[in-house]
This record gives structure tokens, sequence and C-alpha cells, in this order.
């Protein structure tokens, strides 16, 4: 945990306009009206799918949980258009800097597995490509800005995805 460097006065926010829960959700959405309208399905038993929906899906949501109480235990925002006032570095942030964008990533892929919805598989990497260039460069030069050598010391120690 990492207090603002002196020059974080001009560095307010990220500037990420969009939630990000909005672009994962929209995506997943067409590629599974895609998907409706083809009628493709995955091949195999549906209880193997099911099942690897399964895991996907709670381990999205340990990962959710747990950024949340990580950005609650140091007391600064969940938000990416808002400022922040700690580097959190720790807990699951030692092991991925963009735990939350990828713990969108693997709901989408469980639920087009749990739904049946190969081609919603499509919106994984198109979801993360817009979270690259629409989110998390605008966040990485905003924590650039805020927090200076410690976050890049951090971006030194720590994948951006895991």
């Amino acid at each position: 945990m990492t207090q603002p460097s002196s020059d974080s006065a001009r560095a307010d926010h990220p500037g990420v306009k969009l939630p990000p829960p909005f672009t994962a959700a929209f995506w997943l959405l067409a590629g599974l009206y895609s998907n409706e309208k083809i009628g493709y399905g995955f091949s195999g038993p549906a209880k193997l799918w099911d099942g690897f929906a399964l895991i996907l899906l709670s381990i999205s949501a340990l990962i959710i949980v747990w950024c949340f109480l990580s950005f609650r235990t140091h007391k600064t925002t969940i938000l990416p258009h808002a400022p922040n006032s700690q580097l959190i570095t720790s807990g699951i942030f030692l092991i991925s800097r963009n735990p939350i964008y990828l713990a969108f990533l693997l709901t989408q892929t469980g639920i087009a597995f749990g739904l049946n919805a190969p081609l919603a598989l499509i919106a994984v990497p198109i979801t993360a490509v817009i979270f690259h260039f629409r989110v998390i460069k605008k966040e990485e030069a905003y924590l650039a800005r805020r927090f200076g050598q410690a976050y890049l010391d951090y971006k030194l120690t720590t994948r951006r995805w895991i």
C-alpha cells in the first residue's frame, strides 16, 4: 500500500468513461444473441460444459469478492473513473494488476459454456482488447502519475493479467 506522489493533484482520475462491466455485458450479450441466431452449440456431454462453467464462474466470483475486500480494507475506490487514494499491491494484486478485468473475462467464458453458446466466446477477446486500450492503458498512465516510482516498481514485479 502506497500513498499518492506529490504530483497527484493534477491526476485526479484515470479518465475511464464507460464502466468496464457494461463493456463486458454488452459484448457477452452480443455473442449470446449471435449464437441464438445461428443456433450453434458445443459438442459433447452438457454436464462437462456445465461443470466447466461452474468452475470458471466460481473462480470469477472469488476474485471479485477478494478484490472488493482489498479495496475496502485499503479504503480506496474500486471505480475506474474515480480517484484512488491507495495503490494496492498485496493479496490478489500480487498475482495480477487487473484481477477484476480477468474475472470479467472468466465470467464471459463461464456463461458462454454454461449456456452452450460457443459463439459467445468471441466476446472474450473483443472485451480483452477493449479493456486493454480503453481502460487498462488509461489506468496505468493514471497510476504512474498518481503513485510514481511505487507503481512503476509494482509493474515490474506483477503481470498485467496472470
